[in-house]
């Protein structure tokens, strides 16, 4: 069995590497963060407030079927939080079940109007985990990839789809790194 060392136990400066089971070497330092965008909803003026939105049935079918593609490649995560306006939930729930026994937890700060510059310590909270995935809207998400790519929330530009998935190396702002962004095309047959 591999074992992780704390991060009390690695010298400042110095990183560590394992291997896993799975093959590859992994740095230990860093957490795999998958930035999900929610699946379709309502229009806004059906909904009595923005974020009571459900995913419409089509929404629904299709952030199902990224989910199972999505399971297909990744075959564990450790947390999924997510906003808690009502399309996210239910986006949130739609990979939970893909993911069964992976928490599910709500918070504040991921909401579309959330400054992408304060999650990052929200983030950084789950640095001791391996796989997180965040469900939020636009236009935070993109500006969060790219703050978290170049140290600015604009220098980037990360489209972001709806269901669209967005893989990072977790290295803090400015020093993550993009693994890949898929829109739900590509997972879709």
């Amino acid at each position: 069995m591999v074992t992780r060392p704390t991060k009390s136990a690695i010298p400042p400066g110095r990183r560590v590497f394992i291997f896993q089971f799975i093959g590859g070497i992994r740095d230990t330092l860093n957490v795999e963060i998958y930035l999900v965008r929610h699946g379709i909803a309502e229009d806004p003026h059906l909904a009595e407030r923005d974020s009571n939105r459900r995913l419409t049935p089509e929404g629904l079918a299709k952030t199902t079927l990224v989910a199972k593609a999505f399971r297909k490649r990744v075959n564990s995560l450790d947390l999924i939080v997510h906003s808690p306006y009502v399309r996210a939930v239910e986006t949130a729930d739609i990979f939970g079940r893909e993911f069964p026994g992976t928490t599910r937890q709500a918070a504040e700060g991921f909401t579309p109007s959330d400054e992408p510059a304060d999650a990052v310590g929200r983030l950084g909270a789950y640095a001791n985990l391996s796989r997180v995935m965040l469900v939020s809207h636009e236009p935070f998400l993109s500006g969060l990839a790219s703050y978290l790519l170049t140290g600015s929330e604009h220098a980037a530009s990360i489209p972001f789809k709806k269901a669209g998935i967005c893989a990072m190396e977790w290295g803090g702002a400015g020093a993550s790194s993009l693994l890949y962004l898929i829109p739900p095309r590509m997972l879709i047959p």
